[in-house]
């Protein structure tokens, strides 16, 4: 395989992962998620160096936010649209998620999350 084509192989999986990890941001975003807020203070000592000297970790609750739900909904690609290997991918998926969820070995909301 030349060299270009690797290149634009690992771009594409680098993009693919990216945008997995901002589709899960944005459920999270859509169906509410609690998120930890951390507050650290420093000071600085007498060599120079910084020191903590107070850490607060508050958990925070963040409500559904309707805005995220309808960009998630229209990011959906629609099932006409996808290829017969999209497809199958999906109906893999699917099918993995309801045999986990019959062994209650997860929610679906897990799967999501």
């Amino acid at each position: 395989m030349q060299e270009r084509e690797k290149t634009r192989l690992s771009g594409e999986t680098e993009r693919g992962h990216a945008r997995e990890g901002v589709m899960e941001a944005l459920y999270k975003r859509a169906v509410g998620c609690s998120a930890d807020e951390v507050v650290e203070e420093y000071a600085v000592a007498e060599d120079g160096s910084e020191q903590l000297v107070k850490r607060r970790v508050k958990k925070r609750e963040l409500p559904p936010d309707m805005a995220a739900v309808r960009m998630l909904l229209d990011a959906e690609k629609p099932l006409s649209a996808m290829t017969d290997e999209e497809l199958a991918a999906e109906k893999t998926r699917l099918l993995r998620l309801l045999r986990e969820a019959e062994e209650g070995s997860i929610s679906f909301r897990e799967e999501q999350e």
